[in-house]
């Protein structure tokens, strides 16, 4: 337990003091589920919750805007004018894409109406080029990539390094795709978060890529046991071999 808080306790009070409260939050969930999937008992993580959720109340209060985004977000499934502008451009934008979009390049709200529209916000820009469909179709991307992903961690012993990290990292990018489109379509609060492999950025796509290639590498140079992959006649003469060995010692 103590390597995997270690990092944590480390990082996330500097991202807080960026300040940055929602990259802080998903760095902590994903830390959690790298608890989880090493088998921290249930009761510390009630503990761990139920310490983190005054703090995080106290560190929103600190910040009015943090605030703004909350009471905005709620207010526009309430009254779609009284949304933040970034969230009304942002449906806007989806809006006007249809079913099958205006076409690749022919979308107008990025041209300073959509801010953020080549990082952040670029699955809005997706669903008005290439509609409903794109926009579907892009979700249907991850999920093959996390059911392929599933298949090739799978490979890797179960409650191994490689097989929590290379979970964790599978995990990691396909919630931080999930979470920049709720982001988009007005199901969370604003947060500024990239979309992974999509969204225009050196460090984003840098840090996605290496994690692509970790999970590549862990899974596909796992250790072998003893007789895997073998026939029964190798298994049996791979025996004799070693009992007569021990005969002659």
């Amino acid at each position: 337990t103590f390597p995997v808080l270690l990092p944590v306790a480390a990082t996330v009070p500097l991202v807080l003091l960026e300040p940055d409260l929602g990259n802080s939050v998903f760095l902590c969930l994903v830390s959690g589920l790298t608890l989880w999937l090493v088998g921290w008992p249930l009761r510390n993580f009630v503990v761990a919750v139920g310490a983190a959720v005054p703090l995080a109340a106290s560190l929103l209060v600190m910040k009015p805007y943090q605030v703004r985004r909350v009471t905005g977000f709620l207010e526009t499934w309430a009254d779609l004018d009284r949304a933040p502008y970034q969230v009304k451009e942002s449906l806007y934008t989806i809006g006007s894409g249809g079913y099958f979009g205006v076409g690749i390049g022919k979308g107008w709200q990025k041209l300073s109406f959509l801010p953020e529209a080549n990082t952040d916000f670029v699955v809005a820009v997706i669903g008005e080029e290439l509609g409903l469909a794109g926009t579907l179709g892009l979700l249907g991307l991850w999920i093959g990539v996390l059911l392929v992903g599933r298949r090739l961690v799978a490979r890797t012993p179960p409650g191994g390094f490689a097989n929590v990290a290379a979970h964790v990292l599978l995990l990691q990018l396909v919630l931080q795709a999930a979470l920049n489109v709720a982001v988009v379509t007005a199901m969370v609060p604003p947060k500024g978060i990239p979309h992974p492999l999509v969204s225009y950025g050196g460090s984003n796509l840098v840090c996605c890529l290496t994690a692509v290639g970790i999970i590549a590498g862990l899974t596909s140079s796992r250790s072998k046991t003893v007789g895997e992959n073998q026939t029964p006649a190798e298994t049996e003469s791979s025996r004799e071999s070693t009992a007569a060995h021990g005969v002659a010692a």
